[in-house]
């Protein structure tokens, strides 16, 4: 009885902290309420030892909170919207998000995590779809947040399903098998069928292309787990912002967004956006505005809502100085795929990751969702190397 007490706390705690992350929480009491009653719960469970095992980690993620509160501080005033509270906010839910995967990972196993978390997923894209098909598609009214974030959710709630599922992939001939196949088969349909829905012609790109990235890691994952690879990705994402004359002269790519996209050739106006930017960011470039300062920032100076570039979008919140410590710590988080790259579904995972950098060039795509799959690789690659540790010492001691 005790037992089961146990496990439903922590299954409690775990749905509220990927509800922090991923729902679309207005009421501002209810968040901060949740946020110190999850920050009391951790509180409970972490240990001197635990913060030890993951200490490179966790300094990461200090000092980039660090970096990034000091610098929405002196960007107090810029704005209407005060950066501070709004990056306390952020940073309390990401490192809430790292704490509980790692108890968890530590306590229960991360698979724990993950059912925990494959089960939200599916529950709230199940929610969102029927809001979508009823009123949420007119009036923008989702669960979970934008047309974007519907469509990315979605993508994930496959990664997720596909990752706690993974023991019943191996066994082809068994039952579980091919149910678990023709459930992903429905999964993508659904996920189409709700772009066209909400009309986000991304979700349907993005769908296409996470096909495509796990197809072509599977084919070579040691090239896709690499860092350099991971770094080399997202600083090509923001490389389009200044390169995309070059890729749009393409017949092709015209042909791709005007005829089967129907977009006009300037990105729906994101061609405007990067014209403008450099003027924009003028003197803020290694500080910037402050966090969640982008969208009275964009729409006061060019009429747009953001930057329309992920990594963009950070380096006009918190500049170059916070954004390197954000990369900083998601190439760490990434590193750990080294551990991973000989599990079958760690694909999924990577897929997602690199589709929403893809995604990325022209979207932002770096939000809880990037954060947290990141989180989870790392604390699968830990998890893994311990396993692996623990066998080596255990067969030590028999040898002895």
């Amino acid at each position: 009885m005790n037992n089961r007490l146990k496990v439903s706390v922590y299954t409690i705690f775990e749905m509220l902290v990927y509800s922090l992350a991923f729902a679309d929480i207005r009421n501002n009491i209810l968040k901060y309420g949740l946020i110190v009653l999850v920050g009391i719960f951790l509180l409970s469970k972490l240990s001197h030892e635990l913060l030890l095992q993951n200490r490179m980690f966790n300094i990461l993620v200090a000092g980039f909170t660090v970096v990034s509160l000091l610098i929405s501080f002196q960007s107090c005033g810029v704005t209407n919207r005060n950066p501070l509270l709004a990056n306390i906010v952020f940073c309390s839910i990401f490192i809430e998000f790292v704490l509980m995967a790692e108890v968890i990972s530590e306590r229960k196993g991360i698979q724990h995590f993950l059912k925990t978390a494959s089960i939200c997923a599916i529950i709230l894209c199940v929610v969102t779809d029927i809001l979508a098909f009823t009123v949420g598609a007119n009036k923008g009214i989702y669960l979970i947040g934008t047309k974007f974030q519907v469509v990315y959710h979605h993508i994930l709630a496959i990664a997720l399903y596909m990752m706690f599922n993974k023991d019943a992939m191996e066994n082809r001939k068994s039952r579980k098998y091919y149910i678990i196949c023709l459930t992903l088969i429905g999964m993508f349909i659904v996920t189409i069928i709700v772009s066209l829905q909400i009309d986000c012609s991304t979700g349907i790109i993005g769908t296409i292309v996470f096909l495509a990235f796990v197809w072509l890691i599977s084919l070579n994952r040691d090239f896709f787990a690499k860092p350099i690879v991971f770094l080399g990705a997202v600083l090509l994402g923001f490389w389009f912002m200044w390169g995309y004359e070059a890729i749009l002269n393409n017949q092709h790519i015209v042909a791709l967004i005007t005829v089967y996209l129907q977009r006009s050739i300037s990105l729906t106006g994101r061609t405007i956006i990067y014209t403008e930017m450099a003027k924009i960011m003028n003197d803020h470039w290694l500080l910037g505005f402050g966090y969640g300062s982008s969208y009275e920032i964009c729409r006061s100076q060019i009429g747009f809502a953001d930057t329309q570039n992920a990594l963009m979008e950070w380096i006009m919140q918190i500049g170059i100085i916070g954004s390197v410590c954000l990369i900083i710590v998601l190439i760490y988080a990434f590193s750990k795929s080294k551990n991973l790259k000989n599990e079958k579904q760690w694909i999924w995972l990577a897929g997602y990751i690199y589709t929403l950098i893809f995604i990325g060039t022209v979207e932002i795509t770096y939000t809880m969702y990037f954060f947290a799959v990141l989180v989870l690789i790392y604390v699968l690659g830990v998890e893994v190397r311990r396993r692996g540790n623990e066998c080596i010492d255990q067969c030590d001691f028999t040898c002895l």
